[in-house]
């Protein structure tokens, strides 16, 4: 069997609310269009609060599937979108189980489980999260 990275694209709008207070439209859209400038319209604060940040498919979108044949053994390294994806993953699983060891302890009556934080840091580290072992 060889093996084949297949590729298909979809073509999406990014769609993107934000609040705004201003004199009129124009003004608001003159503030947005500087603060997108300076790249801090994404930053989601108090005074421009983010309210919506989607990505829609678009209605005429018709999947179109190529392959190309992968040369020598392996599949490519994968890139940094698919790396970031991992990362988050990885990240809300360990909040999510450092969650769990912190209820775990307060049913214990203030008491957490090494163990329980143990699995959080195992994830981490295996997820290849930056993490230090606590010695300086």
């Amino acid at each position: 069997m060889a093996k084949f990275i297949v590729r298909y694209s979809l073509a999406y709008d990014h769609v993107v609310r934000v609040g705004i207070e201003a004199s009129c439209a124009e003004e608001a859209c003159a503030m947005a269009q500087a603060l997108s400038d300076s790249g801090t319209l994404w930053d989601d604060t108090p005074a421009v609060p983010m309210l919506e940040d989607a990505y829609r498919e678009r209605e005429d979108n018709v999947l179109i599937f190529s392959a190309e044949a992968v040369k020598g053994d392996d599949y490519p390294n994968a890139d940094g979108t698919v790396r970031q994806v991992r990362e988050v993953a990885a990240y809300r699983r360990v909040a999510e189980l450092f969650l769990q060891a912190y209820r775990g302890g307060e049913e214990a009556g203030g008491s957490v489980d090494w163990s329980d934080l143990d699995a959080a840091w195992e994830v981490a580290v295996k997820a290849g999260l930056p993490a230090t072992s606590g010695s300086s």
